[in-house]
């Protein structure tokens, strides 16, 4: 430390206050992730997966402190990338690799999103069939999702695609409205010469 310049000190037992700048980090950490963790109704045993998460997060915000610069920035001289982050505590729909599976075998299984991978570009996944955590790239993740872990399903999401499936199923004039590449029976058969009924005979397919 001597040799980097850096200046060792010890603050005096039970005065946290000696240290301002860490404890109130400290506070920041904490307070974030009481909100993540409450906010998805996550269970007291993912305290340290979703302190991770803050961390990492928080590494990725810019702060006065640093000229409105990320931390992130600031050690490896350039911009981190977002787009990967997702919401923490989310459903998610994780592929099986191929050979983890055989040719019937259903291809997702359902986890929970609790963080991201610092090895690997992946996220951490809870497994919910094995209980354990997971490394994965491929995740789909739930929109506005909150598992209920007395259920054991989800809430918010099920019943948004409900509402919405229920609005087509009431619209009577849905097959009215062509998608885009199609177009209605009834034009088809305005546009072919399509007999009402089958003749019977040779002489009355001629006739007609």
């Amino acid at each position: 430390m001597a040799k980097e310049g850096i200046k060792y000190q010890l603050t005096v037992p039970y005065t946290p206050q000696q240290n301002g700048v860490s404890e109130r980090r400290n506070r920041t950490l904490m307070e974030m992730a009481r909100c993540l963790l409450y906010e998805k109704k996550m269970p007291l045993k993912f305290w340290a997966e979703v302190v991770n998460t803050t961390s990492y997060l928080l590494n990725r915000m810019t702060t006065k402190v640093l000229g409105d610069k990320t931390p992130y920035e600031i050690w490896y001289g350039f911009k981190p990338n977002v787009d990967h982050l997702k919401v923490f505590g989310n459903p998610c729909y994780v592929l099986q690799p191929e050979v983890k599976r055989r040719k019937l075998n259903q291809k997702v299984d359902m986890g929970i999103l609790i963080g991201y991978s610092t090895k690997s570009k992946a996220y951490k996944i809870y497994d919910l069939k094995s209980n354990k955590v997971v490394i994965a790239r491929d995740v789909k993740v739930a929109d506005n999702g909150i598992w209920n872990w007395e259920a054991a399903s989800i809430e918010g999401t099920k019943q948004e695609y409900q509402i919405k499936l229920d609005a087509i199923e009431d619209d009577d004039t849905i097959d009215d409205k062509p998608v885009r590449g199609t177009r209605p029976l009834a034009d088809i058969y305005s546009r072919c010469n399509v007999a009402e009924a089958e003749p019977i005979d040779f002489e009355e397919a001629i006739n007609s």
